[in-house]
C-alpha cells in the first residue's frame, strides 16, 4: 500500500490493514479518548469518595446525638434516684442496708487481706464467701421488700 499524503512515496509492511492503529493521528484520538476516559473514571471515583465521606459524617453525627441524648437521660435518671434517695434517707430500711453493705464490705476487704498475708487465700474460700454474699444479698432483698411494704413504706413522692 503507498501513503500517498507524504512528500515522497514510501512503502508499508504487508500486514498494513491488520494493525489496530495505522495512522498517528489515529494513534493520538486513541490516545486523547483513553486520557479522557481516565479523567471521567477519576472524577466519578471521587465524587463517590466524597458521597460516602458525606454519609460517614452524617452516622457519625446521629451517633454523637443519639450518644448526647442517652448521656441527658442517664443524668435525668441519677437525679431521680438521688431525689428519691434524699426523700428516703430517715427510712430505717434505707439506713440498715447502708450499715448493713458498709459493714460487709469492709470485713470482707479485712478478712480477705488477712487470710492473703498468712497465705491462706484460696479458690476455695473465695467461693464460700462469695455464696455467702450471694445468701446475704437475698435475704436482704427479700427482708427488704417485706419491711418496705409492710412496715416502713418508701416516699415515692419525688419520684
Amino acid at each position: 500500500m503507498v501513503d500517498v499524503d507524504s512528500p515522497h512515496v514510501s512503502s508499508v509492511t504487508s500486514d498494513f490493514k491488520d494493525q489496530a492503529v495505522k495512522t498517528e493521528t489515529q494513534a493520538e484520538r486513541m490516545a486523547q479518548e483513553a486520557d479522557h476516559k481516565a479523567r471521567v473514571e477519576s472524577a466519578r471515583a471521587e465524587e463517590k469518595a466524597k458521597e460516602e465521606a458525606n454519609k460517614a459524617k452524617e452516622k457519625a453525627e446521629e451517633a454523637k446525638n443519639k450518644a448526647a441524648a442517652k448521656g441527658k437521660e442517664v443524668k435525668k435518671a441519677a437525679k431521680q434516684e438521688a431525689r428519691h434517695l434524699d426523700a428516703n434517707k430517715d427510712n430505717p430500711v434505707f439506713v440498715g442496708n447502708a450499715i448493713l453493705w458498709t459493714v460487709t464490705a469492709v470485713a470482707v476487704a479485712v478478712g480477705a487481706y488477712q487470710k492473703h498475708t498468712e497465705g491462706k487465700l484460696d479458690v476455695e474460700l473465695a467461693g464460700k464467701v462469695a455464696l455467702g454474699l450471694g445468701v446475704l444479698g437475698a435475704a436482704d432483698y427479700f427482708g427488704s421488700k417485706w419491711l418496705v411494704e409492710n412496715k416502713f413504706p418508701v416516699d415515692n413522692s419525688n419520684k
